[in-house]
């Protein structure tokens, strides 16, 4: 009769975490900055904003070392004209463009939000915290 109950417990055990697995959010599970959007501010200036899919304007997503496009390109340049940060505008989120990313979050944290999260991952907070480069109606870009 006790070897039931334990092998009973184990069964829920192994069933609740089975269902927590799977139902529980992680990072993995969030969704890709796969585009960009054109914010357009009414004074001649474009900022490409790395968000869901292209013109979404939906910023809940990430970008992480792995990830390729124009979300990413548009990142890069960004951390170049606002940041400094001295990148190839690749498309390619590899070790340089997480190590920029650290020093901007880093920055972040010291002058606009104690709460910002120094980890190398683009994501929601960074983008809202960040300055974006931008470019005119005329196409020349300026500093942040």
């Amino acid at each position: 009769m006790r070897m039931r109950a334990l092998i009973a417990a184990a069964a829920v055990t192994v069933s609740t975490i089975g269902v927590i697995g799977i139902t529980a959010p992680t990072a993995s599970a969030a969704t890709t900055c796969s585009g960009y959007t054109d914010a357009y501010d009414g004074n001649f200036r474009h900022y490409y904003i790395p968000t869901t899919y292209n013109n979404s304007a939906d910023r809940n997503c990430v970008l992480s070392q792995g990830n390729q496009g124009t979300g990413v390109k548009w990142l890069q340049h960004s951390l170049n004209q606002c940041y400094d940060q001295k990148l190839v505008a690749d498309g390619i989120y590899g070790p340089a463009t997480r190590n920029a990313v650290k020093n901007v979050q880093s920055y972040l944290k010291r002058t606009r939000s104690s709460s910002i999260v120094v980890d190398g991952v683009f994501g929601p907070q960074t983008s809202g915290y960040m300055s974006w480069g931008y470019y005119t109606d005329n196409g020349g870009w300026f500093h942040c």
